[in-house]
């Protein structure tokens, strides 16, 4: 088997449905990686940024990486992506590697504005306590429901992972994600005026990315939204109106 050229991988997957590596993983991942020379990269373009909490969310594991990358967020609206990287790993002599459409000045200037903005420890600490007490009412939420099978994520990243109580279990005894009943909920919720993505295995996690500088009373609104759609969708599940 030959070395490995790197080991890639997102701190807390996105598309992948919301779900937090554990830190013990992270930190054995990076143990490993340095006893084999092997670079460690992490994909923070969605996580990152202050998304989790924390500027970045492989700080949650107390390792630092040899490549780490991120983009959208950091422009503050405007294209850019960034990758920055171990010193020992930078081969291109200077000037080597450019490119017609780099440099943007309000681009570079916008991430400037943003790493200012969100680097900031009281920034973060609320971007965490919007995310817990999200997470709280999502929770109460599920104690209610029969559908939601999972609650996930950190800061502001947050997934709602969708069951159908009534189909088969797995082998494991847990229910599989139900993606008609996510898109469900999708539905009534954009009926609403609420826009929610969807992710995760079987499409079956509702994934909610706040902008960070979201407001209490926005989070209020939307969470009322939720809720009231889920509840609805629970009761056709339970009434055997779903899928008719």
């Amino acid at each position: 088997i030959k070395k490995p050229a790197a080991v890639i991988l997102e701190p807390i997957q996105g598309e992948g449905g919301v779900i937090p590596a554990p830190v013990e993983f992270l930190q054995t991942i990076r143990r490993v990686t340095k006893e084999l020379d092997i670079p460690m990269i992490v994909d923070e373009i969605q996580c990152g940024v202050g998304r989790s909490g924390k500027f970045f969310a492989f700080e949650y594991a107390d390792i630092v990486p040899d490549v780490i990358l991120t983009s959208k967020a950091i422009g503050g609206t405007q294209p850019l992506a960034v990758v920055i990287y171990n010193k020992k790993l930078d081969k291109w002599a200077p000037g080597s590697h450019a490119g017609t459409f780099r440099g943007n000045q309000l681009a570079m200037r916008g991430g400037i504005v943003v790493m200012n903005r969100v680097s900031k420890p009281d920034f973060l600490k609320e971007v965490r306590e919007k995310g817990d007490y999200m997470r709280s009412r999502l929770e109460k939420l599920q104690e209610k429901v029969s559908i939601i099978g999972d609650i996930r994520g950190k800061g502001l990243m947050m997934g709602t992972e969708f069951i159908d109580p009534n189909s088969a279990k797995d082998s494991l005894g847990s229910y599989l994600g139900s993606g008609e009943i996510a898109a469900r909920v999708q539905k009534l919720c954009f009926e609403n005026k609420l826009v929610m993505e969807k992710g995760g295995r079987n499409g079956a996690v509702m994934r909610c990315l706040c902008a960070l500088n979201v407001t209490k009373d926005e989070i209020e609104q939307m969470l009322t939204i939720f809720e009231k759609v889920v509840i609805e969708v629970d009761k056709e599940v339970k009434e055997g109106k779903f899928g008719k």
